[in-house]
């Protein structure tokens, strides 16, 4: 071997970005002259030589592209000699360093081949922190929040510019629902790849969930900024049904209905099943169609092209209609075709049972079904149901609009099953006034109340 690993790897740490200098003599006729060898012998050391070559040539030019060129020869020789220790190391140095510079590929490379990495070779490197990061998570998930904090706050500082690093640690803000700290990261992951779909889809998912999760539904500017990166997710695949559905709700969420059916409808062209049919149900009466949604209903149910997400939004538009009966027999079917669904269902479901079947028939059924719901707002909406706490008490526990519009549909609902239409209509009313148009109380309670 005519080259040292100690030049190899520090040409590889001391590249600049793309540069724009010819390539100087002596690198062009060395690497045109390993050329001309591989030509007439299949000597694998040459692939390691010409590797060599073009890491020189990359830091002499400030050209990355010379530093993948030498990435593909470095392959190619582990391929030919997979236990040659000086060529592990030095392919693992490089994808260390492009995968400092961001490259999502090099960082997949680099973690896979730290995992494959004999005894020896591991004595020989110091594995990226963001390795041992991923490893942590495909072990223990996110149990030790803290530990993998520390290790991506870590690995950041060695490689700034991962991609990989900066959205883990704002996934893991997310799942503890510390939006200020990671919508700002994805943010700034954004601003690494600009041109990259996927992360403006999920840099848009973090926005609007931030909204939800903190009942900032009148907060415009997250929507906003949501928006902006949902359509530069439709450049990059225009045909995505995700992305237009995630459109959708933000409309929905904004109150401007109109747009957001016409979303809906583009998501239900391009995904077409009976779950695609349940939201374009939801977004016609949302919109003030209940006719359109109506036809829909009965045209899948006629083909029987459901779903259990399909039977919860029919049962839920039959519920609005007044039509109860309906509305029973829809979420007795979703109940039976699925152990998911919302708690808004479930309560829902439960005044109408006790309405057509009593109350001891209907307690019977949502005691177990609301058990599995843990959030604290929840329980209070289910201790209510069961009598255990007054209506007065409710609203005391009620912390921001989100929750108080569910109070007052709960109240509502409680009003409609005792025969009380005046105080009905004060808590619909009160549901609609709150405003927090993408739920689905603001939007039954409308439809209801333009029915009276």
């Amino acid at each position: 071997m005519k080259t040292s690993l100690k030049k190899t790897l520090l040409a590889a740490a001391i590249l600049g970005m793309v540069g724009c200098q010819t390539v100087p003599e002596e690198q062009r006729k060395a690497i045109e002259q390993i050329k001309e060898q591989q030509a007439s012998t299949t000597d694998s050391s040459l692939h390691f030589d010409l590797a060599r070559e073009y890491l020189k040539t990359a830091e002499k030019t400030d050209d990355i592209q010379y530093v993948y060129m030498a990435v593909e020869e470095m392959e190619i020789f582990s391929t030919k000699e997979p236990q040659h220790l000086e060529g592990l190391i030095a392919r693992y140095q490089l994808y260390y360093d492009l995968a400092g510079r961001g490259d999502v590929i090099m960082a997949n490379k680099l973690r896979m081949l730290f995992d494959k990495l004999p005894d020896e070779v591991i004595k020989n490197v110091n594995p990226p922190t963001l390795a041992k990061a991923v490893y942590k998570v495909r072990t223990e998930g996110f149990s030790d929040a803290y530990g993998l904090r520390r290790l991506l706050k870590k690995s950041i500082k060695e490689q700034p510019h991962s991609v990989t690093a900066h959205i883990m640690l704002a996934k893991l803000y997310a799942y503890d629902e510390r939006y200020n700290l990671a919508v700002p990261l994805m943010a700034k992951v954004t601003e690494m790849q600009p041109e990259n779909g996927k992360l403006a889809k999920l840099y848009a998912d973090m926005l609007v969930d931030s909204v939800e999760k903190d009942c900032l539904y009148r907060e415009q500017a997250p929507y906003k900024e949501a928006l902006v990166q949902l359509r530069k997710s439709l450049k990059a695949n225009p045909e995505d049904p995700k992305v237009h559905a995630e459109i959708a709700r933000i409309y929905s969420n904004i109150g401007r209905t109109n747009l957001s059916l016409n979303a809906y409808k583009k998501y239900d062209k391009l995904k077409n099943d009976a779950d695609s049919k349940a939201d374009l149900v939801s977004a016609y009466v949302e919109a003030g169609k209940p006719d359109s949604a109506r036809v829909l209903i009965e045209k899948q149910i006629a083909k029987n092209d459901v779903s259990p997400y399909f039977y919860e939004h029919s049962a839920r538009f039959y519920f609005m209609e007044g039509e109860i009966e309906h509305a029973s027999e829809m979420w007795n079917k979703m109940f039976e075709s699925t152990d998911r669904f919302g708690f808004y269902d479930v309560l829902a479901y439960s005044y109408i049972n006790e309405k057509l079947n009593g109350h001891d028939i209907a307690m019977a059924a949502f005691e177990p079904q609301s058990n599995r719901y843990r959030g604290k707002w929840q329980k209070h909406l289910r201790d209510y149901r069961l009598g255990e706490i007054t209506k007065p008490e409710l609203f005391l526990e009620a912390s921001n609009a989100c929750e108080l519009t569910e109070a007052n549909y709960a109240a509502a609902l409680d009003a409609w099953l005792n025969g009380n239409d005046v105080l009905n209509q004060k808590h619909l009313q009160e549901v609609v006034d709150k405003k927090i148009y993408g739920f689905v109380e603001y939007i039954a309670a409308k439809h209801m109340l333009a029915n009276n």
